[in-house]
C-alpha cells in the first residue's frame, strides 16, 4: 500500500535522493524520481549506474525537509518517487501520494512538463562512454525521442521573462551574450529557475511561445535561453524556423499526452524496470 509506505519513509531520520552529475538534477527514471531508504549499498549502487553509463550520486534528505523536495520535484516535472534500497528492484508511488508544504490555493506560474521534458532529454544526451553497437543505437533512438517531447513542450509552454525599467522608464529585458558573440533573450519555466540569475530587483512578465519568438525577432536577438542557470536550453532561429512549421502537430501531441497523464496519475504507478534499456 502506497500510503503505508509514505508514512513509514515519513518517519525516517533520512532518505537519500539520487542526483543525475550531468545535470544536477534528480535522476530521471520514466518521469519519476529514484530516492534510497538506505545508504548502506551507496557504492554499489553507484557503480552499477555507471555501468548504465549514468554519472550519479545519493544526497541525503532530512525528516523534515521530505515535504519541500517533494514540491520541489513537483515543479521539476517528476511524476512519481521510486524507492529502493540500492539492490532490489524500485516500487513506483505516485506523487499525489507524498507530502506538500503548498497551502490551499497557493498557485504560481510553473512549467513541469518542459522542465522534465528538458531535464531527460540532457540525462540521455550526456550519458557517458556508450559503446557502439545496439546500445548505441538505443541511445541515439532515445535522445531522438526525448528531444521530440521537448520540442512539444517548448511551443506549448508560457514562459516567465525578467523585466525592469531603466532610467528613462523603459521597460528592459534580459539579453545573453555568447562566446561566440550571438545574443539571446534569456526566459524560464518558473519563479525559482529565474532567481538563480535576477534578483529582487527585478519584475515578471508571462509569454507564450509565440511571443517569445515575436519578442526575439523584435529584439534582433539570435536566439532564446531556457533556464540559463538550470538544464538550460537555447533555442535557436534554424529551431524556431524548424518549430514553426511542426508546431501545430506538436501542440496536438501535447495536448494528448497531457490528457493521457491526468489519466494516468488517477492510477497505480507501474514498477520500473529500473533500467531504461530493459
Amino acid at each position: 500500500n502506497s500510503k503505508m509506505m509514505v508514512a513509514k519513509i515519513a518517519t525516517q531520520e533520512k532518505v537519500w535522493i539520487t542526483i543525475c552529475k550531468t545535470t544536477g538534477y534528480p535522476y530521471e527514471l520514466q518521469h519519476g524520481a529514484l530516492i534510497l531508504l538506505t545508504d548502506e549499498n551507496r557504492e554499489a549502487f553507484i557503480q552499477k549506474m555507471e555501468e548504465g553509463h549514468y554519472s550519479v550520486d545519493i544526497m541525503p534528505v532530512k525528516k523534515e525537509e521530505l515535504h519541500l523536495c517533494m514540491d520541489a520535484l513537483r515543479k521539476d516535472g517528476y511524476l512519481a518517487v521510486f524507492v529502493a534500497d540500492g539492490i532490489r528492484p524500485a516500487v513506483g508511488i505516485p506523487m499525489q501520494e507524498w507530502p506538500t508544504a503548498k497551502k490551499e490555493g497557493e498557485n504560481s506560474i510553473q512549467n513541469p512538463r518542459l522542465q522534465i521534458a528538458m531535464t531527460a532529454f540532457f540525462q540521455e544526451m550526456r550519458r557517458e562512454n556508450v559503446e557502439e553497437g545496439a546500445n548505441k543505437d538505443m541511445h541515439n533512438r532515445m535522445c531522438a525521442y526525448l528531444e521530440h517531447e521537448m520540442m512539444a513542450a517548448i511551443v506549448s509552454s508560457t514562459y516567465l521573462i525578467p523585466t525592469r525599467k531603466d532610467e528613462k522608464g523603459n521597460t528592459t529585458y534580459p539579453v545573453m551574450n555568447g562566446s561566440d558573440k550571438t545574443t539571446a533573450l534569456a526566459v524560464y519555466t518558473d519563479i525559482v529557475e529565474q532567481s538563480k540569475e535576477f534578483g529582487a530587483d527585478w519584475m515578471t512578465t508571462t509569454l507564450s511561445y509565440d511571443k517569445v519568438v515575436e519578442m526575439v525577432e523584435t529584439m534582433n536577438a539570435d536566439a532564446f535561453i531556457v533556464n540559463s542557470k538550470g538544464v538550460c536550453l537555447t533555442v535557436n532561429k534554424k529551431i524556431m524556423e524548424h518549430l514553426a512549421v511542426e508546431k501545430k502537430e506538436l501542440r496536438e501531441e501535447y495536448e494528448k499526452q497531457q490528457k493521457e497523464q491526468e489519466n494516468a496519475a488517477k492510477s497505480e504507478v507501474a514498477e520500473p524496470t529500473g533500467n531504461k534499456e530493459a
